[in-house]
């Protein structure tokens, strides 16, 4: 065979290798931007389907008291709205309230990622090896986890939250933060540790950036589950 048209045949399957990286990427973030495109639609009609305070305060049928214990009924047996007895959950509300533990996967991995980055860039002779590649993976798992499960989750907090917007505004900031993540992960699949020059600023940019954007927006997952006031800022 001729030299010259091996290493052309090589080089092609080297570029097409690396494209098949990058749609593989693309398409694990392609089931959360669908999310997003439907909680974007629903954002509207929740604001304004949503009944006044007053409206929501039903007296209750049965109301009993026991040594200071207040014991309220719902009139239908003390059923709830999971069912009978409240066992009953559909599979869409299960997955979704597990937002609350996966939720942690992408904020702690991608300090990870980050710390990874810089000792690489200030400590060269550190033995890495492919430490960064597979940390890098893991959380771009986790914020496919956490991003299916916290769009999930939000039709159930879009009738029960008192403020919205600070729901628009978690979701806005944690799918900013997973957009530049997998920039920086398509970046570190295609080059592997051959990240020089441009190229590893650029990573240190996006990961950086990506990791305040994920501060802000655990911050307002905070505010949502705790309150707005539980912090001073």
């Amino acid at each position: 065979m001729d030299p010259a048209k091996g290493a052309m045949e090589a080089g092609s399957a080297l570029k097409l290798a690396k494209s098949g990286w990058i749609v593989t990427v693309g398409s694990l973030f392609l089931p959360v931007w669908l999310f997003a495109a439907q909680a974007h639609a629903q954002e509207h009609p929740a604001a304004e389907n949503k009944a006044p305070a007053s409206e929501k305060v039903e007296a209750a049928d049965d109301v009993e008291v026991l040594d200071n214990v207040e014991v309220v009924g719902s009139g239908a047996g003390g059923q709830t709205d999971s069912g009978e007895g409240g066992a009953s959950f559909p599979l869409r509300q299960i997955v979704g309230r597990n937002h609350a533990a996966l939720v942690h996967l992408p904020i702690g991995l991608i300090m990870g990622v980050l710390l990874l980055e810089l000792l690489a860039l200030f400590f060269p002779k550190i033995p890495l090896g492919r430490s960064r590649l597979v940390l890098a993976i893991a959380t771009g798992a986790g914020f496919l986890a956490a991003g299916l499960t916290g769009f999930l989750r939000a039709g159930e907090m879009f009738a029960a939250n008192p403020a919205p917007e600070l729901l628009f505004e978690h979701r806005n900031l944690m799918i900013a933060a997973a957009s530049l993540f997998t920039l920086a992960l398509v970046q570190r699949i295609v080059r592997k540790d051959d990240l020089r020059g441009a190229c590893r600023w650029i990573q240190l940019g996006l990961l950086v950036v990506a990791a305040l954007l994920v501060a802000a927006g655990g911050h307002h997952g905070g505010q949502l589950v705790y309150g707005e006031n539980f912090l001073p800022y």
